[in-house]
């Protein structure tokens, strides 16, 4: 046994300095990349300016088709509002179009940054994005109708840039980019992580003791000075079965940089052969609005044949992990909603002493202004809590910790926000039209400890002190 110890020691000694090694270059490749500079008027090429422009007046109109896809674009009208970019409204899980004419430059790919995310059409073909942000539209000298279609799947929403970058640059950077990546990818993708970093497969068994001592923690999303301080932590924590992190993993999902600068992250607790469950966040799916299919983490933590919803089953108590984030606008579409009735009318679940619900967007919430929770969430939980006997829900989202307990019937349902794993924190002030009974607005993780009787809760802040703690008896059938 003690060799196997010093072997996987050795092991993750090894990737360490591999790591350490090519991050520099990353992030000197990644710099270049932000610095190449924008076009905003003429586009310049072989020393000479194109007529090529971006218009500085957009038209911009609601759009009236509430799914991922469109079959077709709208007519533009002289009545659509005039605005300049960047431009956001307060238009919950709704879709918007912003429209200008524009020639094109085959020697530029065209940027786009929206919130939450874009499809482009240009002379009504629609072009997919690549590497998340990116368009490669054909040269065209004639002014044509550019369209951007702006799926919001939050409370505010728009368009915030549109810019020509310069090809050969990009394409440059590109590859000097993806042979640091590919060297990289070795490791990421190698047996050492995915044995220990991966999304459980429904049915899932998690091999322990009739107790069981898990983390909680969500939207490390760039925050990485933090979230490795975080991780740190944990190794303090004894007989530490498994970790959940609860979506917004990284900031652009699109980005594999992002990705190995988690993973990076999670070194300590896979030495420690802890293993650790990612869950999906919006954040997670950035950049691949043309879609909706995360293809990095999906790439990292799944097979190919799985669905990015799962439960499984640990100790005393089974775990059924929602993602309503591959749907547009944002919810449970038929087929999951029909899969979550199926596991709560389980056996698996139905005899289980905790039952917990895991969704990145919180049913309910106060610590982040204007947002109470997501109402499709809310709805799921007030129908199904007390017949399916929810004991936990527990989310991410708002960048600080947020407890509350509500009673439905004779059952008690505690809801977590657990979302201080790394991102900027939430402003001091709170919203009013819910009221938590806690919000506490530092990074933190929460650790459970769990058995047949009680569930043990304990608010571990970044300097390792614990900051808050419950105790929770189990409910009687």
């Amino acid at each position: 046994m003690m060799s196997i110890v010093r072997s996987m020691k050795e092991k993750v000694r090894v990737i360490v300095c591999k790591i350490w090694a090519l991050r520099p270059l990353l992030a000197r490749l990644t710099a270049m990349l932000m610095a190449i500079p924008c076009l905003m008027g003429g586009c310049q090429s072989e020393g000479k300016i194109s007529s090529v422009s971006l218009p500085e007046v957009w038209q911009w109109d609601t759009c009236r088709m509430k799914q991922l896809e469109v079959d077709r674009t709208p007519t533009p009208s002289d009545d659509w509002p005039k605005v300049i970019l960047p431009h956001r409204v307060l238009l919950a899980d709704q879709a918007m179009w912003y429209v200008a004419k524009m020639k094109s430059s085959a020697d530029h790919y065209l940027f786009v940054e929206a919130d939450d995310g874009a499809q482009i059409f240009y002379d009504d073909t629609a072009y997919p994005a690549f590497n998340g942000y990116y368009y490669q539209l054909p040269e065209n000298d004639d002014s044509c109708w550019l369209k951007i279609r702006v799926l919001n799947n939050g409370t505010q929403g728009g368009l915030k840039k549109v810019q020509w970058k310069n090809r050969d640059s990009l394409d440059l950077i590109w590859s000097e980019q993806n042979n640091v990546l590919l060297q990289l990818e070795e490791i990421y993708l190698s047996d050492l992580y995915r044995s220990d970093v991966f999304l459980p497969i429904d049915g899932f068994v998690v091999q322990g003791q009739q107790s069981v001592r898990f983390t909680c923690w969500g939207d490390s999303q760039g925050g990485w000075d933090t979230f490795q301080s975080l991780c740190n932590l944990m190794l303090n924590i004894p007989r530490l079965d498994f970790s959940i992190g609860l979506g917004d993993l990284v900031v652009d999902g699109s980005s594999t940089a992002q990705w190995y600068s988690f993973l990076t992250c999670l070194i300590p607790l896979i030495e420690k052969r802890v293993q650790i469950f990612p869950l999906t966040g919006a954040h997670d799916y950035n950049g691949y609005y043309d879609d909706l299919i995360p293809q990095n983490y999906l790439r990292h933590f799944t097979n190919k044949k799985q669905s990015t919803y799962t439960t499984w089953s640990a100790g005393p108590a089974i775990f059924m992990a929602l993602d309503p984030n591959g749907s547009f606008p944002m919810g449970l579409d038929s087929v999951q909603y029909q899969w979550a009735l199926n596991i709560m009318n389980s056996p698996s679940w139905q005899q289980a002493t905790w039952r917990f619900i895991l969704v990145h967007q919180p049913p309910y919430a106060q610590g982040r202004p204007g947002y109470q929770g997501d109402d499709f969430i809310r709805s799921f939980v007030d129908t199904f809590a007390e017949q399916s006997r929810i004991d936990f829900v527990v989310s991410g989202l708002c960048h600080d910790f947020e407890f509350l307990k509500k009673m439905y019937g004779n059952q008690k349902t505690h809801f977590l926000v657990t979302g201080g794993g790394g991102g900027h924190l939430e402003p001091d002030e709170n919203d009013e039209q819910v009221q938590m009974d806690t919000v506490i607005k530092k990074h933190h993780f929460v650790l459970f400890d769990i058995n047949d009787h009680n569930a043990g809760l304990q608010l571990y802040d970044d300097r390792g002190l614990v900051i808050w703690a419950k105790q929770i008896g189990a409910s009687t059938p």
